[in-house]
This record gives C-alpha cells, structure tokens and sequence, in this order.
C-alpha cells in the first residue's frame, strides 16, 4: 500500500464550489472485513494485514498488531481507507466495530468507535482490543491453535469530494524548465544495496495470509518483505510467494533484485532473479515471485525446512530517486 503525504489543500474560491460534489445515500452502503491470522503468538508492531476489500468504490483494509501502549501489550486492529488514491476525498463512517471472534461459545470482544471521517490526511483509525495476556490466555476460547480470527463492521454514510471526472485536470501549459523542476532525478554515486532476512516460524501452517518481515527504512523509503502460499490457477498446487514491499513518496528504481530461501546447509539456496522494477509513489508497492512448488519445498529431504522454520532473504540495490512535484489545486487518482 502506498502512503504519501500532500500539503493541505488551498483555500477555494467560491466559484470553486461547482466542483464539489456531495453523493447522496439514501442507504448507508455496508462493509464487513473477516479474516483469520496464523501464529498469532508471534505478531509483532508492524502486525498483518488483511486482504483489501472494495466497499463503496474505495478499497478498504485492516491491520492487526501487538502494540505497548500505556504500560503492557495489547492486541490492536486499524481500519485503513485507500483514499488517499483520490486524495480530495472524505469519507464519513459510522458505527465502526472492531471484533475479535470467539473459537467456541458465541461470545465475541467488540469494541466500537464513535463516527468518524476519513479524510486525505487520515487513512486509518484503530482501537485497543484486548490485553495481549488474556488473549494468549487458552481458556477465555479466543485464541485456538496458535490462531484468531478479526471482523470489523462499518457503514459508509457520506463521501464528498471533486466529481470523478474532474479528478484527473489538464495540466497547464509550462515552460521546459518548469517541467524539468517538476521531476527532479537523485542520482546515486553509490547504489544502495540492501538485504532484507529473516526466519519464518511454523511454515507449514503458511496459507494465502502473508507473513511479513519487520519493516526497515533506506533512502526515506520503507521496505519489508512476505511470504505466502497460494494456489495461483485453481489447479490444487499450491506455490510459495515471496514479495518485496516499498512505501514512499517517491518514485524509486530498484534493481538486482534476488529473492532467495536459505537451505539449512548455508552453501545450498533456492534463487530467483527478477529485472528491474520501479515502485512508484502512487501505487501499491508489491513486486514478488513464485519461489517454490509449496509440494517440493515443504518435503525434508531438500533441506529448506528444519525445524518446522524457514530463512528468506531479499537483495536489492535502490539505483534512482525521483521527487515529483504536484501542481497546486491538481487531483490525483
């Protein structure tokens, strides 16, 4: 998912006003995200996501984490709206529940928050949800094989913005030299190469729910990496994925770009090259590949799991930065 960050917009003139447009909502349009998350006794800050849901024309998209806030853990879930591909655009939600499934008896947390707005400087809310020591807790029923399941509830009761289409505006006419300000290259003396590894407990209970690695920051640009199985043409074999991930406000070129699973015997990896990439500012940033038949890689024989666990390791060089301005009162979608 990209986040980028834009100046607030400027005051409008009054004639200005045609532009917007209120849409009407005789019925509140609904929104449910469920999801399970696997091994859930190893969520860290970063936390999973959940798959993303399109729900009045906007994707929408939770977040689970473990989070110290005011003195202990606790298990955290955040709603997040893509809106900011449309950045002009507000979002009235009301009531947003966030719920944690019991395995058993019927009976569920949910905490619930007041109404709210997602505007284009705010893209996500969250609420605490239960002490991270209850929820490990087997006998309260909300944690089973290592495993929960998340629901949030929500309607959308109002959207404003610019009409759609109005969002993408012509651009006036600029001098050469203008145009050369608005995409400004960095360069790189020295490409900036980075790794990304780390272990992946319990890999056979992977499923199609990505597990991420910490999230680390180089050029100003955030990087983590997935891993996930899936079933990619409904065929019954499955395939083991893994991804590179980028959040910026940038456009940044990547190159030499390996994806590799370590062997227990550190001499012996599975490798997988891809050609150059560019994450651009304004798209989700994913760029993966199939690693392994999930048949041959989860068979012991070969060596890459050991102990129920496996290493993955990603290699990049970050090769080009570039800036993009946006003009005042233009619209993005």
């Amino acid at each position: 998912m990209a986040f980028f960050r834009m100046s607030p917009p400027r005051k409008r003139e009054k004639k200005e006003d045609e532009e917007m447009m209120m849409l009407p909502f005789d019925n509140p349009i609904p929104g449910v995200i469920r999801f399970e998350i696997d091994g859930v006794s190893r969520l860290e800050r970063y936390g999973q996501y959940s798959p993303g849901v399109e729900v009045g024309g906007v994707p929408w998209r939770a977040r689970v984490c473990k989070a110290n806030k005011g003195g202990g853990d606790r298990l955290f879930v955040y709603l997040y709206s893509m809106s900011r591909q449309c950045p002009l655009w507000s979002i009235d939600v009301e009531p947003c529940h966030f719920i944690l499934v019991h395995t058993g008896s019927g009976k569920n947390i949910s905490n619930r928050m007041k109404p709210l707005t997602f505007k284009f400087d705010r893209d996500h809310v969250g609420k605490s949800v239960i002490d991270w020591d209850d929820l490990m807790d087997e006998r309260k029923g909300f944690i089973k094989y290592n495993r929960i399941t998340v629901e949030i509830r929500f309607l959308i009761t109002n959207m404003r913005g610019i009409s759609r289409p109005q969002l993408r505006l012509p651009s006036p006419i600029r001098s050469k030299e203008e145009k050369e300000e608005e995409n400004i290259p960095i360069h790189f003396e020295e490409n900036k190469s980075v790794i990304i590894r780390y272990e992946v407990d319990e890999i056979s209970t992977l499923n199609d729910i990505a597990r991420f690695s910490s999230e680390i920051e180089v050029r100003g640009a955030h990087w983590s990496a997935s891993i996930r199985k899936e079933d990619l043409h409904g065929s019954g074999n499955d395939s083991l994925l893994l991804y590179l991930h980028g959040r910026t406000n940038q456009s940044i070129d990547v190159e030499k770009m390996k994806f590799y699973l370590v062997h227990s015997d550190p001499s012996k990896k599975i490798l997988k090259k891809m050609k150059p990439v560019t994450y651009e500012h304004d798209q989700e940033h994913g760029w993966g590949v199939i690693l392994a038949d999930w048949t041959e890689f989860i068979g012991e024989e070969k060596g890459f799991v050991n102990d129920d666990k496996t290493t993955v390791e990603i290699h990049f060089s970050i090769v080009n930065m570039i800036v993009r301005a946006i003009s005042e009162g233009a619209a993005y979608c």
